[in-house]
């Protein structure tokens, strides 16, 4: 009987603990890439460290488990981008309590404008920094660092970036519940609204 105790107590401990885990092992555009390359590696981690399941988002597609699935192709309505647009509120996200574990950015910069260059690399920095200080990283950390080099007098725009964030997994169903009962609250007041009779 008390192993059995043992166990339940195990699994709800590993499950409560449990968390999703983002690396972006690079993201990437340079002079000779026409579009951004990228490999994202998603994990899901017991009790926050071991590794239960692993999926790659990469440009050629989907890799899980040895398999790969290429990217669908597909068209959101009008009316889901503004149900969509409405779900993704900041005080929903900020309830995931999101975890930045690494940062590692090196931006080129550059306009023809050397005002507009300069205003650029200002604002980056600047968000950059707020972001890293709300996190309470130390920007001289190795694990997170960024560069921002500006261009002048041509218009440029190249980085290479890497990052790792990890949130709880029960925070991340919370999230998808309160979003999926806002999504159905706004698809039914639109439909609400299209059935209202036009008076004449």
């Amino acid at each position: 009987m008390k192993l059995w105790i043992v166990i339940v107590l195990g699994l709800f401990w590993a499950f409560w603990t449990a968390k999703l885990k983002v690396n972006i092992v690079s993201l990437k555009k340079g002079k000779n890439l026409s579009s951004i390359e990228f490999d994202v590696k998603l994990g899901v981690y017991l009790f926050g460290f071991v590794k239960i399941l692993g999926i790659s988002l990469r440009r050629d597609g989907i890799h899980v488990l040895g398999f790969a699935f290429p990217y669908r192709k597909w068209k959101m309505k009008e009316e889901r981008k503004e149900i969509l647009k409405s779900v993704f509120q900041l005080d929903l996200l900020k309830s995931l309590n999101i975890q930045l574990e690494k940062w590692n950015l090196d931006l080129k910069i550059g306009t023809e404008e050397v005002g507009m260059t300069v205003f650029s690399v200002f604002f980056i920095s600047t968000l950059i920094s707020a972001l890293l200080a709300k996190n309470g990283k130390q920007n001289t950390s190795q694990k997170y660092h960024y560069q921002i080099r500006p261009v002048y007098h041509k218009n440029m725009l190249e980085f290479d970036f890497s990052a790792q964030i990890s949130m709880r997994i029960l925070a991340g169903m919370r999230f998808f519940k309160v979003m999926n009962q806002h999504r159905k609250e706004k698809e039914q007041d639109t439909i609400s609204r299209k059935k209202v009779p036009l008076k004449i």
